[in-house]
Order: C-alpha cells, then structure tokens, then sequence
C-alpha cells in the first residue's frame, strides 16, 4: 500500500508517532517499553485485547528474568524454577541453572495470559501508547517505497471489523507481530523455513509427556502448577529415530 490509497481505502483518520510497534507480545512490549523510557513517542499495536492467551512461553529462563528485572517489572509473587528436567532415549537428566554474575541463578514461570498483559501494561506506565483490537492490514510507503507507517482496520470485541480504518504512520515501524510476521512478508523479508512447522500445547498432569510432530520426537515435562493452579509445560524438540 502507498500513499496514494483509493477513496475506498482512505484511513478515517490518522495517528502520528516516532515508532509504530506491531504486536503486543513480549517482544513488542518490551521494545515499546524501552523506548517510551528514553522519551520516544511509540504506539504499540495489538490485534487482540487484554486478558489473551498464547499458546508455549509460559517458561521463563534466568536470561529472560534479567530482561525482565533490566525493565523494572514487578516480579514479586511470580513463581521460581531452579533448573530443567530433560527426558529421552531412556535417559533422564536434572540440570539447574547455573550460577553466574550475569544471570540469576533461578527461571519463572507466569501464563502467556497473565505474561503478555503485564508487559503491554508496563509498556503502557512508561508512556507507550496501547491500541488494542486493531489488526494492520500492511505497511504504508512513500513514492520512494520506504516504509512510512502502517494501516490498521479497528475491530469491535468480537474480533469483526468495525469500519473504521487509521493509518499509523512514524519513520520507524518495527514488526513485532510474531513467527509468521504478515507484516515483514509484505514488505519483502523472505519466511525462513527452518523457523515453521507444526506447533502443539501439551497441557498435563502427568510428569513426563512425549509425542510425535512430523519427523521430530517432542518431550513435554511440566514445570510446578501455576498460581491458578495449571501445570506449565517445557517442551523440547528432536530428530525422531528411523525406523529399524
């Protein structure tokens, strides 16, 4: 899409700012925070609306938790996790996380749901601009084809279009709407293959889980019970054996 639109795809109105972020996940938010922090005027756009839930993620490593500490999160009453439990092969291996002056030597654990908003929310407190239930429809460009901004259809809480349409335009717009990033294909970046595949959710009271994707063996094994009270799974990924 260009600057030149046809009537029929003129925005009813338009949103100006330093940085567009699409996709309230973590990445997003994250993003949004930190800039909003140093004075930068940024929306943040979200296709949904808070409370969401997301499939994976509900584990977070001693890497993941600096982030989280470098943001000025409160993490207070999160759950910890000393380490990982690995199972295959018939093996078992218990591997805490290690001990470094970079690091905290313990992981969390927090639903993608109660993740997502907490981060999208603190975005929020430092200055960012949340615009929920908008879903970007592709990037808008100048006459040079640079990315000027983004148009967005505005949904009601049912998820349908209301018929209201918003440019957002900033000389920074940063796609942070997931794996398949619609946005980031429509602007010309090539899929990376190795990054697809199958997903599943392995919800589970058992302790040991493991099942087959595709040509890859998947070995679940539940960290503790969240706070309200569902188990939250590690998941890991191998080549499945051939057959004899």
């Amino acid at each position: 899409m260009t600057d030149t639109q046809s009537a029929t795809e003129r925005p009813t109105r338009t949103e100006r700012a330093d940085v567009v972020v699409v996709g309230a996940g973590p990445g997003g938010s994250a993003t949004a925070a930190y800039l909003a922090d140093h004075g930068v005027d940024v929306i943040l756009l979200e296709k949904s609306s808070f409370p969401r839930d997301k499939i994976c993620g509900d584990g977070l490593t001693p890497r993941a938790t600096k982030e989280l500490i470098s943001l000025g999160v409160d993490t207070t009453g999160w759950q910890r996790t000393k380490g990982l439990r690995i199972k295959g092969g018939g093996h078992t291996l218990q591997l805490d996380w290690p001990q470094t002056e970079t690091f905290p030597d313990y992981g969390m654990v927090r639903t993608r749901m109660q993740l997502d908003e907490e981060l999208a929310r603190h975005a929020e407190r430092r200055g960012a601009l949340l615009v929920e239930r908008t879903s970007v429809t592709g990037p808008l460009r100048d006459t040079s084809g640079r990315v000027t901004g983004v148009s967005a259809k505005r949904l009601d809480d049912r998820g349908r279009p209301t018929g209201e349409l918003v440019d957002y335009r900033a000389p920074v717009v940063i796609a942070s709407d997931g794996v398949s990033s619609r946005l980031a294909t429509a602007v010309g970046r090539e899929k990376r293959e190795e990054y697809g595949g199958e997903r599943s959710e392995a919800r589970s009271g058992m302790a040991h889980v493991v099942f087959l994707i595709g040509r890859h063996r998947v070995a679940v094994n539940p960290f503790r019970p969240s706070p309200d009270g569902r188990p939250q799974g590690a998941v890991g990924l191998a080549p499945r054996p051939a057959a004899s």
